[in-house]
C-alpha cells in the first residue's frame, strides 16, 4: 500500500470516527432538558457543516493529481484541525 492510500485510509477512517461523535451528541441532545436542547442543536449544526466541508475536501484529496496532492493535504489537514476542534469544544460543553 502507498504512503497516499495509507493517508487516505486513516482519514477515511477519522472521518468515520467524527461522524460517530456527532451522533453520540445528537444522543445527548435528545435527552437533554428543553432549555439544553437548542445549545446542544446549534453545535450539532456547527458540526456538521465543519463534517462537510471535511467530507469535500476529502472527496478533492482522493480525486487529486500528484501535483495537486500535497498542496490538497495541506488543506485537508487544517479542514481536519476545526473539525477535531469543534468536536472537542462540543464534548467538552455537552458534560
Amino acid at each position: 500500500m502507498s504512503t497516499r492510500d495509507a493517508y487516505l485510509d486513516e482519514m477515511r477512517a477519522s472521518l468515520a470516527q467524527m461522524k460517530a461523535e456527532i451522533q453520540r451528541l445528537k444522543v445527548k441532545a435528545d435527552a437533554a432538558n428543553a432549555d439544553s436542547q437548542a445549545a446542544y442543536q446549534e453545535r450539532i449544526r456547527d458540526l456538521e457543516a465543519k463534517e462537510q466541508a471535511a467530507e469535500r475536501k476529502f472527496a478533492e484529496l482522493e480525486g487529486a493529481t500528484e501535483d495537486k496532492w500535497e498542496e490538497l493535504k495541506v488543506g485537508m489537514k487544517k479542514v481536519w484541525h476545526d473539525l477535531g476542534e469543534t468536536i472537542k469544544k462540543g464534548i467538552a460543553r455537552s458534560g
